[in-house]
């Protein structure tokens, strides 16, 4: 992957992946675009994203299947509340576009990987926050090699893991994809938990002695 260099600069971008494979339910999809949603106009979170001169560039995708990614809310600059509520409201009005098919994390990370390729403003730091609750379920296929190939070029991968499926998704996501300077997981507790948990995760995602690392060599 190479990554463009477009003139402007901000210093975070966030790839937000939520997962819509045939494990989660009309309810579950529900719970996990209004949990982003919410989290993101809580006073904790604009107050962490006003610490950016520049703003935060942001945009949100759903994946399931090898074939199955769409982005749903286009590349947006949080810059303030009206930003960041606007974003919200974009996040909350999605209409679920995929259902019923397989799990394919690998291809889920490929998609995001180039939605930051395609980001019109360049950020110094480059982040895919994964959501899911479950393990590949695509034979033959590992996400691992994927996750490693886009940490090698400056994306980290960070997830947001629902837990309770068997095999464990936990396990899986920290063996198979969380990669990258700082990487990290959050364990939601069930679907209703999720809100709560990207809370958390944004706060660390965005805390700004974080979001300013340099994942350079």
């Amino acid at each position: 992957m190479v990554l463009p260099l477009p003139a402007k600069a901000c210093s975070v971008a966030i790839v937000f992946a939520i997962d819509i494979s045939r494990s989660v339910s009309p309810a579950e999809y529900i719970y996990q675009k209004n949990g982003l949603a919410r989290a993101l106009v809580s006073p904790e979170i604009q107050q962490v994203i006003s610490f950016y001169p520049d703003g935060v560039m942001a945009t949100v995708t759903v994946w399931s299947a090898a074939s199955q990614q769409k982005q749903m809310v286009p590349w947006a600059l949080l810059h303030g509340r009206a930003s960041i509520l606007d974003f919200s409201r974009d996040i909350a009005d999605m209409r679920r576009p995929y259902r019923f098919d397989l799990t394919a994390i690998a291809n889920a990370l490929i998609h995001a990987g180039q939605m930051h390729l395609e980001n019109p403003v360049k950020c110094d730091r480059l982040v895919i926050d994964i959501s899911g609750d479950g393990v590949t379920s695509v034979i033959g296929q590992h996400p691992q090699s994927i996750a490693e190939g886009l940490a090698a070029n400056g994306v980290i991968v960070n997830a947001l893991v629902i837990a309770g499926a068997n095999p464990d998704p936990v396990r899986y996501y920290a063996e198979q994809v969380v990669r990258g300077p700082g990487a990290f997981m959050i364990v939601a507790d069930g679907f209703k938990d999720f809100e709560e948990a990207m809370l958390r995760k944004l706060m660390r995602e965005l805390a700004p002695a974080v979001a300013m690392l340099d994942t350079g060599e």
